[in-house]
């Protein structure tokens, strides 16, 4: 029973970091940049510096 429910378990975990990783949750800059590659760096760090403008309680990284 044990051995069943990890099993499940684990699967359950496999296929929800499996959804995450198809369907992400990011802007349309960081879409366009690191998975689609339809921008240069100058059009993205444009971008973000416009929605960092639009939206400055975003928090940031150091």
């Amino acid at each position: 029973m044990f051995r069943t429910l990890l099993i499940v378990t684990l699967l359950s975990f496999d296929a929800f970091a499996l959804w995450r990783g198809l369907h992400p949750h990011v802007s349309d800059t960081y879409r366009d940049y690191y998975i689609a590659h339809t921008i240069d760096l100058p059009t993205f760090l444009a971008r973000e510096k416009a929605d960092l403008a639009k939206n400055p309680a975003v928090p940031t990284s150091h």
